[in-house]
């Protein structure tokens, strides 16, 4: 798919004018989702799909585009989700390893004279 798209050295309408394929990595989920929109429309209007006769190049190349935007779409989606589980992951890291210290505390605290005077002795 994206040998095709930098083959056919494909450009997306955006805001900013026209963009390429690598410019779809940086720029706004927002933006991204308005090009996808635009695209589907526009396939939509080229009237419906034939499974007999072949796809015109031009509907050919509008699919393209479509399925590299809903590419790219799907793996930001996937790796925003990737890094929520990843904080998720260190918080809850964080929070065992602050009970672990907390227990080793009140271990200690808990730990009679005696106790503490060998654990001191033996440092």
């Amino acid at each position: 798919m994206y040998r095709k798209a930098s083959r056919a050295k494909l450009r997306f309408s955006s805001n900013r004018g026209q963009i390429t394929v690598e410019d779809l990595w940086d720029i706004g989920m927002g933006e991204l989702d308005e090009i996808a929109k635009r695209l589907s429309r526009d396939l939509k209007e080229d009237g419906e799909e034939s499974f007999i006769r072949p796809i015109e190049t031009k509907n050919a190349i509008k699919e393209l585009r479509f399925e590299i935007v809903k590419d790219v779409i799907a793996t930001r989606l996937a790796e925003l989700d990737a890094a929520k589980d990843a904080a998720v992951s260190r918080d809850k890291k964080q929070r065992i390893l602050a009970a672990m210290a907390k227990k080793k505390d009140d271990a200690l605290e808990g730990a009679s004279l005696e106790d503490l005077e060998d654990m001191l002795e033996s440092l």
